[in-house]
């Protein structure tokens, strides 16, 4: 054991550190069994996760984390123990863990994030892109998951027009009112700022709905073409 070592456990709100006594550290030794491969099983009560508990200044602690403190050194804030050597919970071996961050301790582990976190193709055979923002993608999924919902999306939109007609033109009537008004608003901003193009927007306009100014606009052009024609004749 460390001369005057320290363990610090939650009282009151903080984290107190209290010094480990000889006392503490029989009762902690008399708890122990030491397994052929260097483990030190706990043979006291445990916590539902199978790691040891140590009654420790009226306290439960983690018998670990004891352990590590009494032997070694105090656990870094932010830091948890990774079991590195045997990966058994019930170890208390304080050379058998080491300090590190609880992202890189639960991706050593066999849960389902650390199960996932290891694969590079997805479910269907294709490989992920690299990581971006700490998430994964595969491309060709999302790709063909946006073709078939996009398909399924204009096959319901057409089911309910078939069931519902009139409740569509009413949709479409209030939408191209929408879009008119939202069009008028853009005219008169575009007035306000660039009166020549705006009248020019308004003539082409005007040239596309109204079949006798299309008409003249076509003769026009074609009579235009034809001058150019006969001023530049070709070789």
């Amino acid at each position: 054991m460390r001369s005057g070592a320290e363990f610090s456990i939650a009282g009151k709100g903080r984290m107190v550190s209290i010094e480990v006594s000889g006392r503490d550290l029989a009762r902690f030794l008399a708890k122990i069994r030491v397994l052929p491969n260097g483990c030190w099983e706990w043979t006291a009560g445990k916590f539902r996760t199978e790691y040891g508990a140590f009654w420790f200044h009226d306290k439960q602690a983690r018998a670990h984390r004891f352990s590590f403190a009494a032997y070694r050194r105090d656990v870094p804030a932010g830091k948890v123990l990774d079991q590195i050597v045997c990966d058994y919970r019930p170890c208390v071996n304080p050379w058998h863990v080491e300090p590190a961050t609880r992202g890189a301790n639960v991706l050593r582990g066999v849960s389902p994030a650390a199960q996932n976190a290891r694969k590079e193709i997805c479910p269907r055979g294709h490989e992920y892109l690299p990581r971006r923002n700490r998430k994964r993608r595969c491309i060709v999924c999302e790709r063909q998951w946006r073709i078939s919902n996009r398909q399924k999306c204009k096959e319901s939109a057409a089911r309910w027009r078939s069931r519902h007609p009139e409740k569509d033109r009413a949709c479409r009537r209030r939408w191209e009112e929408t879009h008119r008004e939202l069009r008028n608003e853009q005219r008169r901003a575009l007035y306000w700022k660039n009166p020549e193009r705006a009248r020019e927007a308004d003539r082409a306009r005007d040239r596309i709905t109204n079949p006798e100014k299309r008409e003249a606009y076509n003769a026009l052009r074609r009579e235009q073409y034809q001058r150019r024609k006969n001023a530049h004749p070709q070789p």
